[in-house]
């Protein structure tokens, strides 16, 4: 919620909060559809959340992934960066009373990188108004392909902010890293 003001760090809380009273038994589409009327409800379409959620089975590798509007993930297999896509569209949480989130299923393979990232990485700016851009955080991975995902994430990092230089971070900029081991 870095730069987006008090209604989005209220709206981190309200997920948080049901997060952990939610009973997730249940499954991961009936808590999405519970905090999306939440939501509706208490802004009236005025206020929204994008999102990754995903259920993962660490023994078959199998995902079951919701993308709320966020679609910036990624799997890095043998040495190749492949954006996951989705054949649905996203709708983020909060925007429609009538909201259904569609579930889209992959298995990772050993050895697989399961890459989340939020915009604020891709669109980090630097002082000529470049972006950083897809690009960079790709080779970053092809660049270190034998180097663990703690190590990446520094690099990464590094990166960035040998990229940017002076130019302040302007947005959030969150990563997940999932490897598969098999």
């Amino acid at each position: 919620v870095s730069g987006k003001g008090m209604s989005a760090a209220l709206l981190s809380v309200i997920i948080g909060g049901m997060e952990s009273i939610y009973n997730f038994n249940y499954g991961i589409e009936n808590f999405l559809i519970s905090l999306n009327e939440y939501i509706f409800n208490s802004f009236q379409a005025e206020k929204f959340i994008t999102g990754v959620f995903i259920d993962f089975d660490e023994n078959t590798g199998e995902l079951s992934l919701y993308d709320v509007g966020h679609s910036y993930f990624y799997i890095f297999r043998k040495n190749k960066f492949i954006k996951a896509k989705t054949k649905i569209n996203t709708v983020p949480i909060g925007i429609t009373q009538d909201f259904l989130p569609e579930k889209i299923k992959f298995k990772l393979q050993p050895d697989d990188i399961l890459i989340l990232i939020t915009d604020g990485i891709e669109e980090q700016k630097n002082s000529q108004g470049e972006e950083y851009g897809i690009k960079n955080v790709q080779n970053v991975f092809k660049n270190n392909p034998s180097v663990n995902i703690t190590e990446i994430k520094d690099i990464l990092f590094q990166d960035i902010r040998d990229f940017r230089k002076s130019q302040s971070q302007h947005d959030d900029m969150t990563l997940i890293f999932l490897q598969y081991h098999g």
